[in-house]
């Protein structure tokens, strides 16, 4: 009948109308015979009244939009009371699914936005009304999924921009009804063990299905999405001091921090939107501080790893920024954001070592999140003075030289900040230091490795380390070492300040000694000069030790091995092996205009060698550190001793005779000198065992006595007649047989009887 006309589209929208009230009113009356049933029944004859509004403003002309509005406005208290009244949240489910259903059955037109928009929030307000006298999760649940799902759809299918003011506006009434509806149902849930998912999700999902909606929305603006995050962050952050300021007990204390999380998460995306890259790492770089320090003062560590999340989006930031401006030296964009970054990285070491002594997080006081942390900061400014200085300096030598300067200048600031702070962890700074002085150490030695020849191969130990600008690099390196050495003896741990002495000194002495050597070669000197200089800074090292060696012994075990024994142990062969080379020299002294033997600069060398190596080695014995026994050192002075007097005859025979060095030692004049000095050396180590009581002295000078007596008869009389190496012979024999009867072989040391 309906199909052939009998009934018209109004009779029918009546019918379906009448058929609602029916409804309800049939339910309502009946309600205690069978609840669940009759519920049922008002809840479909809620939406039916719900369809039949909306049906008769989209089918018919004689609803307009605000008849509809005011139609289901009133749907709406209605079907909450009765709801309510009750106590049913089944019946408010199915009231408000028949509602949010009825614009999804019944297709809108594109000019009917306002209206869609208007229904949804009447709904919506509805659910937050219920919302303050019962906990009806459903209903909430149902509305905060249908209104965010229905504006999505909107917005991805058929949005314009002529409708960019209703749609922000309603959206931002969707955000504003469902944070207050989360805030209610938190609050009525406080009681209740356990997570309230419901809850949290409509608070969680909020924020995030807004900001989503409403940055589609303004989309089409230049600074839309900033507008929008803007709006979002003062809006959270003025809900949370709210929220903190009413103190209500069932709000947790995380709601709160959620919600200045998300305003300070919001300003800092808005920071990336309308700023570069470099200013944005920047701002984050100082932002981390601040918000490290709040951390600090709440005893928070989420908010304080929130400032290192933000601390590292800084410095992503800026490695991501590929371009950035230069002024001039030490102007660079580039540069000063390395350190922006880097002093950010101090300030939150320097904030956490302070927290640390007032029952901070554990983890602030612990040394490895500490030395991470100051890692982290050094790497950020030794870099950043890296790439500056390359950027301006065009000679490549004058970049090392300035960059050394710079890390030998930053160990004495950072230990000045080190006792400003009360903060050890600074004194890493000397690290970077002591490897750089060792680069620029090592460097000039392998170039000259490479570019010098076996034939002249003492020019690689030398190196003029001290010209233009590097020789302010060294003096910088060692005064600034010397003066941190000495000052922080009491300050920094024995087990660090020994190495860091150790490996100063292994620097310094090869620049010295190579710089030195450079000078006399610069000079036109003879090599004698030359092997002098180089050795005289590590002979006064090696005094300086000496004279400190009580000293030294007394402290701790660091210094005892660093400086007591491996260091003297190494000046010690290094001077052997000087004193060995050296040997092997002609000693031409000039520019003196004459060879004197001794006092002239190699053999002055061999002696100072010689005798600083026994009196390191005497003193280091009779102190109790590690050394040679002093029988071991009566030897090596012995040994020493008799070939530095070996080479001076050399030497003699060689500038006095106008003979080629290496030609003196064939001449007879050699072999009758050396006949002479073997003889008055065995004959004197003879009558020395003799007169000491020591058989090993009497053997070695009677041995070297035979030999030089052997040496004699079949090398040095070798091309004379017979009859006069015959009487050598019986000559030599008498001889051994008076020192034989004058000074006899001294008895052996008793050895105690072992019972």
């Amino acid at each position: 009948m309906a199909r052939r006309g009998f009934f018209s589209l109004e009779m029918r929208i009546a019918v379906a109308a009448l058929s609602g009230l029916a409804m309800v009113c049939s339910g309502w009356i009946f309600r205690k015979r069978k609840p669940l049933y009759f519920l049922i029944l008002q809840g479909g004859g809620i939406a039916v009244l719900y369809l039949t509004v909306f049906a008769a403003y989209k089918l018919t002309d004689y609803v307009p939009v605000w008849a509809a509005l005011a139609l289901m406005s009133i749907l709406v208290p209605a079907a909450v009371a009765i709801a309510l009244f009750q106590g049913s949240q089944t019946l408010a489910f199915i009231g408000f699914l028949g509602g949010f259903a009825a614009p999804v059955l019944l297709a809108s037109e594109e000019g009917h936005i306002a209206f869609l928009f208007a229904y949804y929030t009447i709904l919506s307000l509805g659910i937050v009304i219920i919302a303050f006298f019962r906990s009806w999760k459903s209903s909430s649940l149902l509305g905060f999924v249908s209104s965010f799902a229905m504006s999505l759809y909107w917005l991805l299918t058929t949005y314009q921009k002529e409708d960019v003011a209703i749609t922000g506006a309603f959206l931002t009434g969707f955000v504003v009804i469902y944070t207050v509806l989360g805030i209610i149902l938190l609050n009525r849930n406080r009681q209740k063990a356990g997570v309230n998912y419901i809850e949290w999700t409509i608070i969680l999902g909020t924020p995030f299905l807004g900001i989503v909606t409403l940055w589609k929305t303004f989309s089409i603006f230049n600074h839309g999405y900033a507008l929008v995050s803007f709006g979002f962050a003062a809006f959270y952050l003025i809900l949370a001091f709210s929220l903190l300021k009413k103190k209500l007990p069932a709000i947790p204390k995380i709601l709160i921090e959620i919600y200045g999380a998300l305003a300070l998460l919001l300003v800092n995306i808005i920071i990336p939107l309308e700023l570069s890259g470099f200013q944005s790492s920047l701002i984050w770089a100082v932002e981390a501080v601040v918000v490290f320090y709040l951390g600090l003062r709440r005893n928070d560590i989420r908010i304080q790893i929130t400032a290192l999340i933000i601390h590292a989006a800084a410095a992503i930031c800026y490695i991501i920024e590929k371009s950035a401006a230069a002024y001039g030296p030490l102007r660079s964009t580039a540069f000063w954001g390395t350190l922006i970054i880097a002093a950010s990285a101090f300030l939150m070491l320097i904030l956490s070592k302070k927290a640390a002594l007032k029952n901070a997080p554990i983890f602030l006081s612990k040394n490895s999140f500490l030395f991470t942390l100051l890692l982290w900061a050094f790497a950020w400014y030794y870099t950043g003075w890296w790439f500056e200085l390359w950027r301006i300096c065009q000679n490549r030598n004058d970049f090392f030289a300035w960059y050394f300067m710079v890390v030998s200048g930053s160990a004495l600031f950072f230990y000045i900040s080190s006792k400003v702070f009360n903060l050890p962890h600074f004194n890493l700074a000397v690290l970077p230091a002591i490897a750089a002085g060792l680069c620029a150490m090592i460097g000039p030695f392998f170039e000259n490795l490479v570019k010098i020849s076996l034939s002249n191969f003492t020019a690689i130990f030398t190196h003029n380390y001290f010209h233009n600008l590097w020789l302010w690099a060294w003096l910088a390196f060692i005064l600034v070492q010397l003066s941190l050495l000495i000052s922080s003896g009491k300050t920094i741990p024995f087990k660090f300040h020994a190495p860091w002495f150790f490996s100063f000194i292994l620097i310094v002495l090869p620049v010295l000694t190579f710089s030195l050597r450079y000078l006399t070669v610069h000079l036109g000197l003879e090599s004698s000069w030359t092997a002098l200089a180089g050795i005289m800074p590590l002979l006064l090292c090696l005094f300086l030790l000496s004279a400190l060696f009580k000293r030294i012994a007394g402290t701790n075990n660091s210094h005892r091995f660093f400086l007591g024994i491996l260091l003297p142990w190494i000046l010690c062969v290094t001077a052997a092996l000087w004193f060995t080379v050296t040997l092997f020299m002609s000693g031409d002294p000039a520019p003196l205009p004459l060879y004197l033997p001794v006092l002239n600069p190699l053999e002055l060398l061999e002696a100072l060698c010689a005798a600083l190596i026994i009196l390191c080695q005497l003193k280091a014995n009779k102190i109790g550190l590690p050394a040679m026994k002093n029988k071991a050192i009566i030897t090596a002075a012995d040994i020493m001793g008799f070939f530095w007097i070996t080479a001076i005859l050399v030497r003699i025979i060689h500038f006095y005779g106008n003979i080629p060095y290496h030609n003196a030692v064939f001449t007879d004049a050699f072999r009758f000198s050396l006949f002479i000095f073997w003889a008055v050396w065995g004959i004197g180590h003879i009558i020395a065992g003799h007169r000491l009581g020591i058989r090993s002295v009497w053997i070695a000078g009677a041995i070297l006595t035979v030999s030089d007596m052997i040496k004699l008869l079949l090398f040095d009389l070798a091309n004379v007649e017979i009859p006069i190496r015959i009487a050598s012979f019986f000559i030599a024999g008498i001889v051994l047989l008076f020192i034989g009867w004058v000074a006899p072989l001294p008895p052996a040391a008793k050895r105690n009887s072992v019972p």
